[in-house]
């Protein structure tokens, strides 16, 4: 009868998630963190059918805990521009956390990393953090607009420009809700 092992799942992405940081993706052996769990390695291979599905789900899990942190910052925030600044510092640990393993990995296939998919989906989750902050702040919240904002958050997170540099264009952008001008 095959052993049982509590939170295997789990202690299988714990020790992945540490050997990551310390060793990179290349580092980053099944076997070694097979051999730390006390498994085979084709036990790895019941959970993660890839070495490459093991830190997409790494990245997937810190991508979904950097949402809950930006969504708890963006409920405490007192003004639209603190708001879209609580969204830009999340997206800007995360980017920090894995930007040496995106450039590691991007040079073995760099398709993959760049994948549109990927990109939609971070931009959209961006964009509905970024409505909450204009509608909190009594401010439209257009879909261009609070994409346009997703995606300069999204590269100069990337790029490892400041955001916050900017707060007075960001005004330029947004309008308060009420009666349109004539």
């Amino acid at each position: 009868m095959p052993k049982l092992i509590d939170n295997l799942r789990n202690r299988i992405l714990d020790s992945a998630k540490r050997m990551l940081a310390e060793k990179g993706y290349q580092g980053l052996t099944v076997r070694e963190v097979a051999e730390e769990c006390g498994i085979a390695s084709g036990t790895v291979y019941n959970y993660f059918k890839s070495k490459e599905m093991l830190v997409a789900t790494i990245i997937g899990n810190s991508w979904i805990t950097t949402l809950t942190e930006t969504d708890k910052a963006i409920s405490k925030a007192k003004t639209v521009s603190e708001g879209l600044f609580s969204v830009f510092d999340g997206l800007e640990s995360f980017c920090l956390l894995y930007r040496d393993l995106w450039k590691e990995y991007g040079g073995e296939n760099s398709e993959d990393v760049l994948n549109p998919q990927r990109h939609s989906w971070l931009v959209d989750a961006l964009s509905q953090r970024v409505a909450i902050v204009l509608e909190q702040n009594g401010y439209e919240s257009e879909y261009k607009i609070c994409q346009l904002i997703s995606e300069i958050m999204l590269s100069f997170a990337t790029q490892g420009k400041q955001f916050r540099n900017y707060e007075a264009e960001l005004e330029r952008m947004i309008r308060k809700k009420g009666p349109a001008l004539t």
